[in-house]
């Protein structure tokens, strides 16, 4: 495995520019997934829960309405800052942590893993490692709750190239498909200042794939939907692919 300095999201999540380009994703977006899903899962309120990979924090403050204690996790330090000044209380938590490590064991009702926060890792055995934390972390009958993109429909969109500029920071972005990954190549150009160079790579996985290794984790799809409001999945027009599974 690689070490950690050498994967594309060690640099790019704790970049003061990653939360610029991303600014669209707000508190309203994350509240009426949320009240959707604890809709369908029927959590009990005293329920514990995690958000895995939890940003910011937006997934977790709105997890911490509906349950009696949520814990946020995420591998960045800058974005787990933020959390903290943001969204702390008496029922959320936040703490950096990789989710391919031992976590906490038989303790959660449920775990969510929000806006494609899997498949980042270079080798299947991470992911495998990642998964079987999840499954440990989860009491018997316990829930994980997977939000990834549709592979097939991404793919089908892929926008090659594109400029998005916020205020005076220009975000020039190539996207395509390599060796079983949906890239994102990310030019910064900030003032005067050097052009700055990110990279998102994240794996071009399907449902029956993540169907077996989950399963591996001991964990059983159990449901899919298609986007935020819960539809259908169909395979070739859903842009989400949102998985519930149950240990």
């Amino acid at each position: 495995m690689e070490t950690q300095q050498q994967e594309w999201f060690s640099n790019w999540f704790d970049s003061p520019y990653y939360p610029v380009l991303y600014a669209h994703r707000d508190e309203a977006e994350a509240a009426q997934f949320v009240d959707s899903l604890m809709e369908y899962l029927r959590l009990p309120g005293d329920s514990i829960v995690a958000d895995m990979a939890c940003g910011e924090g937006r997934y977790a403050y709105q997890l911490s309405k509906y349950v009696a204690k949520v814990i946020g996790f995420d591998l960045s330090a800058a974005r787990i800052q933020k959390a903290q000044e943001q969204f702390a209380g008496d029922r959320v938590s936040f703490y950096e942590h990789d989710m391919r490590a031992p976590m906490h064991v038989n303790y959660f009702d449920a775990i969510f893993n929000f806006f494609t926060s899997f498949g980042y890792f270079n080798t299947y055995r991470d992911h495998l490692n990642a998964a079987r934390s999840l499954s440990n972390g989860l009491k018997k009958g316990g829930l994980l709750v997977i939000d990834y993109f549709n592979n097939v429909y991404v793919k089908n969109k892929l926008v090659a190239e594109e400029q998005i500029i916020k205020g005076n920071i220009i975000f020039d972005i190539k996207r395509y498909v390599s060796e079983g990954k949906i890239v994102k190549e990310i030019v910064v150009r900030d003032g005067n200042a050097p052009p700055l160079h990110f990279e998102e790579r994240v794996s071009d996985v399907s449902v029956e794939r993540f169907k077996l290794l989950f399963e591996k984790a001991g964990l059983q799809l159990e449901n899919i939907f298609g986007d935020y409001r819960l539809s259908s999945f169909d395979r070739e027009h859903s842009p989400r692919l949102i998985m519930i599974f149950r240990k």
